[in-house]
């Protein structure tokens, strides 16, 4: 994503505010610099107008001043009232976008990238690009205003010393801006640095019970503090070469301002340049220069933006490997039939799973995943669900390509029930709605109950809007699960997804999910993850994975019969229950 395609786009959406800002700027500027040019006339008039006529033209400059003073006031409130619509539009429009953009991404991108980074990269955004717009407004645009109505308005009095006053004071701008230019590295190279930090304290601050469970706190202060100096070193490198920048600027706009006023008294003496044009031209000069100042120090304000913004944007706009092609269609399911023909898959690391996988789910059926750790099962649900694309050959629900359908609607149609649960940090009656966003308060009772999860809800002080702490810390492994499955419930989707779902629970409430699950597997098609064999006898048929390949097929009952692998799985399981 470039940045400056990325600004314009929204100075696009906003094209009649943005059209009205720059005209206020304009209407602003000239009329400032119509003040420079009618007190230098009632200065002037002092000492050229007979004493007979001094009020008369006096009065006309007065009146036209009070004039001009009167459209100044009016054009800033103007430009106030479309600012005060402006930013929050930029900001509102950037935000939606980038939320848009980070969810477009594939699970890999979140795989790889702390969560800390991006949230911190995000925000670094929406903070900067009203920075930039403010810089190009007011740092760039305005000032850039000022040099040009000042120099027409010192062409009146003198159009030969605005020509070299100009050529001179240009060049000090394009050897500022030329000299500013490397702080853009330097500060995408800091920006960096600050959301790895970022991203190291969200971590820590994630895993908090974790941290304090192993007391390592003097660790990860030592883990944290060492991104933070790596940030600070970069700070530093920045900070030292912007002070050097500055310090060679400042002498430069010293210098030029001494040959400035020199050259205004000098063509004062050499040319006659009358008082009125002696006190315009250096009221206008001083002006001048100061804007020139202001451009210069604004341009490396800006090149330090979007060095920034570049670093933010670059991870944002990485590839977001899984997309849909286009004029992907919506899935539509008749019959929930499951199919893997001849598919190939590796991971971005090179690791191969699959080759030539193939394997046909009826529809309704119940088929439950057996295998050691590594094996290919997990894959096979993310290859499904489109966490990722397969490398060769094809997936299909219902006999249409699933890589040929919109993702959203792909996973509309499957429901997942985790080996851990993830709830927002929002009340239990969200949570569970989650399922079906569009479900009554009614419905999400009725799937709460289902999971056995209604009574402890309403043994809360706030029921169904109680919150559960983020990522659910607020409630017990089981009691998440519970809510999970009351979330898979309201959904409702033909395809049920089930990695190991019962694992968290204690006894008790498995033998109460196992019914509730029992009664959600019914007319759907279903593949379960098992970790525990015995969740595994209402499956209608196990699947035995080893090394990315199927090596046993059949019921529970044939499989143990057949003494493979299947069996030596059951009987490692239950010689270890029996210990």
């Amino acid at each position: 994503m470039v940045v400056w395609r990325f600004l314009y786009k929204y100075i696009k959406q906003a094209k009649y505010i943005t059209i009205g800002l720059f005209l206020m700027l304009t209407v602003e500027t000239v009329l400032s610099r119509c003040h420079n040019w009618l007190l230098a006339q009632m200065i002037g008039a002092l000492g050229s107008v007979p004493k007979a006529e001094i009020v008369g033209v006096l009065t006309k400059y007065l009146i036209l001043f009070i004039g001009a003073v009167m459209l100044l006031t009016c054009s800033e409130a103007t430009r106030r009232f479309l600012e005060s619509r402006f930013l929050p539009f930029i900001y509102t429009r950037s935000a939606r976008d980038l939320f848009s953009k980070v969810h477009k991404h594939a699970m890999r991108f979140f795989e790889e990238e702390m969560s800390g980074n991006i949230s911190g990269k995000v925000s670094n955004v929406l903070n900067q690009i009203q920075n930039m717009y403010g810089n190009i407004l007011f740092g760039c645009f305005r000032p850039l205003m000022e040099i040009t109505t000042s120099l027409f308005f010192i062409a009146l009095a003198d159009k030969y010393l605005a020509l070299i006053l100009g050529c001179l004071n240009t060049v000090f701008l394009f050897v500022t801006i030329y000299f500013r230019r490397q702080l853009a590295p330097l500060s995408a190279a800091r920006s960096k640095m600050y959301s790895a930090a970022n991203g190291v304290f969200v971590d820590g601050v994630t895993n908090a019970s974790l941290v304090k469970s192993f007391s390592n706190y003097f660790y990860e202060k030592h883990h944290y503090f060492k991104a933070v100096r790596k940030a600070a070193i970069a700070e530093r490198t920045a900070m030292t070469t912007r002070v050097r920048v500055d310090l060679f600027s400042q002498m430069v706009f010293d210098i030029m301002t001494v040959v400035s006023f020199v050259l205004i008294f000098w063509w004062w003496h050499h040319y006659g340049l009358d008082l009125a044009g002696v006190v315009l031209t250096a009221s206008l000069v001083e002006t001048f220069i100061m804007a020139i100042r202001h451009m210069g120090w604004m341009a490396g304000s800006v090149v330090e933006l979007y060095g920034n913004l570049k670093d933010c944007l670059s991870l944002l706009d990485m590839d977001c490997y899984v997309t849909d092609i286009p004029g992907a269609k919506k899935l539509k399911i008749k019959t929930n039939d499951i199919s893997f023909e001849k598919v190939d898959f590796s991971y971005p690391n090179g690791k191969s799973v699959f080759k030539n996988f193939n394997l046909k789910i009826a529809p309704n059926q119940k088929i439950g995943l057996v295998g050691a750790s590594g094996s290919g099962k997990s894959t096979l649900i993310k290859l499904l669900v489109r966490y990722y694309d397969v490398s060769g050959g094809k997936i299909s629900i219902n006999g249409q390509d699933i890589s040929k359908v919109t993702q959203e609607s792909l996973r509309a149609q499957i429901a997942m029930i985790p080996q851990e649960s993830t709830l927002f940090n929002r009340t239990l009656m969200e949570n569970i709605r989650y399922g079906k966003p569009t479900a009554t308060d009614k419905e999400v009772i009725a799937a709460a109950k289902k999971a056995y999860i209604h009574d402890f809800i309403m043994s809360l002080p706030n029921k169904y809007e109680s919150k559960v702490g983020e990522r659910g810390v607020m409630l017990s492994g089981g009691e998440r699960q519970r809510v999970a499955i009351a979330r898979a419930i309201l959904k409702n989707a033909p395809i049920l997804i089930l990695d190991e779902a019962t694992s968290a629970l204690d006894s008790e409430s498995e033998r109460y999910i196992q019914k509730s699950l029992s009664e959600l597997m019914k007319n759907k098609t279903v593949i379960a993850i098992a970790h525990r064999l015995s969740t595994l006898h209402e499956m209608d048929e196990l699947v035995v994975f080893k090394n990315g390949k199927i090596k046993e097929v059949g019921t529970h009952k044939d499989l143990l019969e057949k003494s493979g692998e299947y069996a030596k799985f059951y009987n490692i399981q239950i010689g270890l229950a029996n210990k």
